[in-house]
């Protein structure tokens, strides 16, 4: 049964390296401890018990445990004095834990978990330093643990229909995996070998305000909302690193705001309105003109430009719609028959920023969105720190 901090007492086994299921058993050297802290928390009924699961995987034995509550959380980071790095250090179990009684689920309280940790069980590691002749070893692979922490992630979503859970990445993440003996002792020091490795990468959010973005926005009418296309579009960009919604509200986004534009862009006064509605409003989608032709023909009809003269541009617009495309009907974000990476996700969703820009600037005064003020934000803050872990 969890403890109040959510950590599990230790299985029945007498040591760590020798587990017994059924009538199988396995006798281990060396055990890897990996934990991870998600950037959100996971309530956990007090009192319920949950038993880690195990499985053999590329060689290993894992034993992954259910979410626990950290002696820290990503909401430390609101402090400026506090270095990410040093979060990596703080990833064992509360002491005391938390038991919220504010929020009871099925009638109890309950237990806020913010990190998970998995021991990996083999009869050695490469624990090899990096040296001047060759990389540092891998050993159990970093990204082998994300993945099996994000199927559990996955699982605990799907089942919960819990929409802030999701998966997790090794660029964005605080984490930590120390190796002890079989008896979870520390290792004694050798040479050219280490004890532990840790990752410690994250996004800083800032939304800065100055005196003259305060009088921009005092200056709008109090009935102002935020346009449709450019609502989609900055919660395409708050979704990342999660690519699969960043793109798909970036579609969505493009597709709006062609709409929009051309609305605002036909001279009714020389272009009938029930003209216009014939071109747009067939009553089947097929005989209406589709985005790239909205992109491309229809406005240069009404201004002389395409977004093709944009050639960046114009390959964003077509990937964001294909990768958008390809998820609808194969289940996976692709371009050009290959997985899109977060790298391109994040360089996509700053093109369809770029779009943005580009086409208010063909676009009547009246019909853009409220004027940017210049704004120049620097962020001077320790982010790494080599320190020794507390004792």
């Amino acid at each position: 049964m969890p403890s109040a901090s959510g950590a599990l007492p230790a299985p029945s086994a007498a040591r760590w390296g020798s587990i017994s299921i059924g009538n199988h058993s396995w006798v281990f050297a060396m055990l890897a401890r990996f934990r991870v802290l998600p950037p959100y928390t996971i309530s956990i009924r007090q009192g319920d018990s949950l038993a880690p699961e195990e499985f053999d995987r590329n060689g290993y034995r894992i034993r992954v445990y259910p979410p626990y509550e950290a002696s820290t959380s990503i909401r430390a980071l609101d402090n400026p004095g506090v270095v990410p790095s040093d979060l990596v250090y703080a990833l064992h179990p509360a002491d005391p834990g938390t038991v919220d009684a504010s929020l009871t689920i099925n009638g109890n309280p309950a237990i806020p978990a913010n990190a998970i940790r998995v021991d990996v069980f083999k009869d050695e590691f490469d624990r090899t330093a990096a040296s001047a002749s060759h990389a540092s070893s891998d050993d159990p692979p970093i990204e082998m643990l994300f993945d099996v922490v994000n199927s559990l992630l996955h699982r605990l979503r799907s089942v919960g229909r819990a929409y802030p859970i999701h998966p997790i990445s090794v660029q964005g993440s605080y984490w930590r995996l120390e190796y002890l003996t079989d008896s979870e002792n520390e290792l004694a020091s050798e040479e050219g070998k280490f004890r532990a490795r840790a990752g410690a990468t994250g996004t800083i959010r800032i939304s800065g305000i100055t005196e003259a973005s305060w009088n921009a926005a005092r200056g709008l009418p109090s009935e102002f909302r935020t346009k449709a296309w450019e609502a989609l579009l900055l919660d395409a960009e708050a979704h990342l690193p999660d690519i699969t919604p960043a793109l798909v509200l970036a579609a969505g986004a493009i597709e709006i705001l062609i709409e929009y534009s051309l609305t605002a862009l036909a001279p009714l006064e020389r272009l009938p309105a029930e003209l216009w509605s014939f071109i747009n409003n067939r009553g089947d989608y097929r005989k209406e003109p589709s985005v790239a032709e909205q992109y491309d023909q229809l406005l240069h009809a009404l201004t002389g430009h395409t977004l093709k003269e944009r050639a960046d541009l114009w390959d964003a617009f077509r990937h964001i719609r294909d990768a958008r495309n390809s998820l609808m009907h194969e289940g996976t974000l692709m371009i050009a028959h290959q997985p899109v990476s977060k790298q391109q996700a994040f360089e996509l969703i700053g093109k369809a920023k770029e779009i943005a820009d580009w086409i208010e600037n063909l676009l009547p005064a009246s019909t853009r969105r409220p004027v940017c003020p210049t704004m120049s934000i620097e962020c001077i803050r320790p982010i790494i720190i080599n320190r020794s872990a507390p004792s």
